[in-house]
């Protein structure tokens, strides 16, 4: 190739990335997308054309993308976040025009599904929507208030409650999508049948506007939000399914990048519904006008961000820019990735998948099965010195050995279990030898780390709430793991303190929020294996053998030790999703992987 060839070939996106230095908020996966390809573009120079201008061109301008790094943003999450709603979301939703469309279509046929079967069998929704609601309902209906339940929560609480549900529902119709699409399609089903009976129920018994008028106050918002995280979980099915000319692997990577940044879209939605639903909604004696011009301009604004505003934006061509994903070959193995290099969030979770691919032997020979064994005899131990009577209903509280409240002698053990297993994924992750000895002599040496997993623990264990889980999710992710990692490697970030890990861990929880989402995700799918069937099936096969006299015992022993197989199965994957995640975003910050690559402009002919 000549040097001529060579710049009209490439000097599109050079002058793209001299664009992007001159703008003062600078889009970072963007600028690290075209950094990449502008420096193999300087090794193809520095090979062919090292005497020639082009070379100086290019090494000037990788030099101005380091300094760039540099130069402390204002306002850079701010707008990345407007980027984020005003590029990106649109051309992405406008790219998968054919997905929102089945999805709408699939939700649309279902609840016709609800409807029609509800004229047919009257008693089709005490089927979908359970006995115990419709019976409540007709208690409400009777005492001339159908819209009572509304009113039952504190308006804080219920905000809480709502917002969790309807994302938790939303992300399990976008994960079930790694299934394949049918899986998606079967969540949209049976929301669509859920509403449409919900509907016909309240027309049947003459309260059809009465119950439109509330109900889709916030459901216009939240039932869309629900169609549109089932065109996420489309996405991703077909990205596995139809691989087209990609391999697998790297069509599953673009699918799930695609996928998430239309998921992102719904969680500013279901926060609005919440809000909705419980502070407007519950407020069932507002005008009717009120009410309509509510559900009206809910309904344009779902249009208008989701439709209108798409096609206004694919006039033009500022989404391309963001068309193109970087793929990483799964045969490439994680010895080959950069640990301390700037990634974005779906190589991330690509490596953290590598990882725990390639950790799991470990994880089950040395972590799993010796927790098992050791949670089972403590849990045999303990439910055979308890009276027999204490277990004839499974929902007594048994505060001695349940996971639920907390009990001394399972805190303890699930504090060691996971002050072994963080100690082992740290030394995986720094390529240190994995074995027993070596954790022991690590914990020995720094016994920060069994403080940070028993605080963890007890955190976890301290109350039945989600909120008691969520914080310590938050204190394992944000504060354990940085800190664990760092009393593992002696090497790495020795000038640091733990303060000042714990104070930039905390002070860059922005760059976590995506992760947060895509864990939340993941963990859904390890959640249907622990409510399965196979707990029954498997309490049923210890009863019939007569381990335990009593069938609650064997369930509440089942449903224990399911619990601490599903907890240790998906722990190696948070960590090293988060472990990635730390490194890169202090190379976000600190420009670790730029400095190590700038240093070595020159000095390779």
């Amino acid at each position: 190739m000549t040097e001529t060839d060579f710049i009209n070939q490439n000097k599109a996106k050079w002058q793209e990335l001299e664009q992007l230095l001159l703008q003062k908020n600078k889009d970072a996966d963007l600028l690290q997308k075209l950094f990449v390809k502008v420096s193999s573009d300087l090794s193809y120079a520095r090979t062919y054309f090292p005497n020639r201008s082009v070379r100086l061109y290019l090494n000037q301008l990788t030099q101005d993308v380091f300094n760039s790094m540099g130069k402390k943003q204002s306002g850079s999450a701010k707008d990345r976040i407007i980027i984020f709603f005003t590029e990106i979301l649109p051309f992405e939703v406008w790219r998968s025009r054919k997905a929102f469309l089945i999805s709408f279509l699939v939700f649309a046929v279902a609840l016709s599904i609800g409807i029609i079967s509800s004229i047919h069998n009257p008693e089709f929704a005490s089927v979908i929507l359970g006995e115990d609601y419709i019976s409540m309902t007709e208690e409400n209906i009777d005492k001339g208030d159908p819209m009572a339940v509304y009113k039952d929560k504190a308006k804080v609480d219920m905000f809480f409650a709502i917002t969790y549900n309807n994302i938790r529902v939303a992300f399990l119709a976008f994960v079930i999508g790694l299934l394949g699409s049918m899986g998606t399609i079967l969540i949209l089903t049976y929301n669509g049948i859920m509403v449409g009976a919900f509907q016909y129920f309240f027309y049947n018994k003459g309260y059809f506007l009465t119950s439109f008028l509330t109900i889709w106050i916030h459901g216009t918002i939240e039932i869309s939000a629900i169609v549109i995280a089932g065109a996420a979980g489309m996405i991703l099915g077909n990205g596995l399914l139809f691989p087209k000319s990609y391999q697998r692997s790297a069509s599953l990577q673009i699918s799930s990048r695609r996928a998430i940044r239309v998921l992102l879209g719904t969680v500013p939605l279901f926060i609005i519904a919440g809000l909705l639903e419980a502070f407007v909604t519950r407020h069932t004696g507002l005008p009717i006008t009120v009410k309509a011009g509510i559900i009206i301009f809910s309904a344009l604004f779902i249009l208008m961000m989701f439709g209108i505003y798409p096609y206004i934006k694919s006039l033009g061509d500022t989404g391309e820019a963001y068309a193109e994903f970087q793929t990483i070959p799964f045969a490439s193995g994680t010895s080959k990735y950069d640990k301390y290099s700037y990634k974005n969030n779906s190589d991330i979770i690509y490596i953290a998948f590598s990882q725990f691919r390639e950790f799991f032997g470990h994880n089950l020979r040395l972590i799993i099965l010796p927790a098992v064994i050791a949670v089972g005899l403590c849990l045999w131990v303990l439910m055979n010195m308890q009276p027999l009577a204490l277990y004839q209903d499974i929902y007594v509280d048994i505060s001695f050995i349940s996971f639920a409240h907390g009990g001394l002698a399972i805190t303890i053990i699930l504090s060691l279990v996971l002050t072994l297993s963080t100690t082992l994924y740290a030394q995986y992750s720094h390529q240190q030898p994995v074995s027993f000895y070596q954790v022991l002599y690590s914990i020995k040496k720094r016994p920060i780390i069994l403080l940070l997993c028993l605080l963890t623990a007890s955190i976890f264990l301290s109350t039945d709430s989600w909120y008691s889980h969520l914080l310590a999710f938050f204190f394992y992710c944000q504060i354990t793991i940085p800190l664990v990692d760092h009393a593992v490697s002696d090497r790495y970030n020795s000038s640091k303190t733990r303060r000042q890990i714990i104070s930039e861990s905390l002070n860059r929880m922005p760059s976590f929020i995506m992760t947060y989402v895509i864990i939340y995700g993941l963990g859904l799918l390890f959640g249907l294996l622990a409510s399965s069937q196979v707990v029954k099936f498997v309490a049923d096969f210890i009863h019939w053998h007569s381990f335990f006299e009593i069938q609650s015992i064997s369930t509440l022993f089942v449903n224990h030790m399911i619990d601490i197989i599903s907890i240790l199965l998906f722990l190696p994957l948070i960590y090293f999703t988060f472990i990635n995640q730390h490194y890169s975003t202090e190379s976000k910050y600190e420009a670790t992987d730029l400095k190590q690559r700038f240093e070595k402009f020159g000095s390779t002919p």
